[in-house]
């Protein structure tokens, strides 16, 4: 019975690593289609780096680091012991759950209680940005 439940753990971790996937996706997509220029961009390094790479190469290239992360976290997952799995399946649900929500603000330009904290978030490391320079 034990194996089974080890087993049922693994496809729960590929399905968190695809909806990872997907959700960030979502968000790149949305973010090409609704940044028009680095200015509207809230997250002070992304927008860095679209100043100086340009928005669609920032948003791949994030998509790609994040993709390298998203399989490296999950390997390691489903060779880990049970409770990394269950680890690593919370956390990616929440992660996937955050990144629909940015992608969900992006297409519908309507903020929500996720955005809204990520906002503010944005808001602190700016102000942070800004007492360094």
């Amino acid at each position: 019975m034990a194996v089974f439940m080890v087993e049922w753990m693994k496809v729960y971790v590929y399905i968190v690593m695809v909806l990872l996937l997907i959700t960030k996706l979502f968000d790149v997509l949305s973010t090409i289609n609704r940044i028009q220029h680095p200015s509207i961009e809230t997250n002070p390094i992304a927008q860095k780096l679209m100043i100086r790479f340009g928005i669609g190469k920032t948003a791949w290239g994030v998509f790609g680091f994040v993709t390298v992360i998203i399989l490296i976290a999950g390997e390691i997952a489903l060779d880990s012991h049970q409770y990394i799995k269950i680890l690593f399946i919370i956390f990616g649900l929440f992660l996937s759950i955050v990144q629909f929500a940015v992608a969900h603000n992006n297409w519908t330009r309507r903020t929500n209680f996720i955005t809204k904290l990520i906002l503010r978030y944005h808001s602190r490391i700016q102000k942070l940005l800004k007492r360094r320079i």
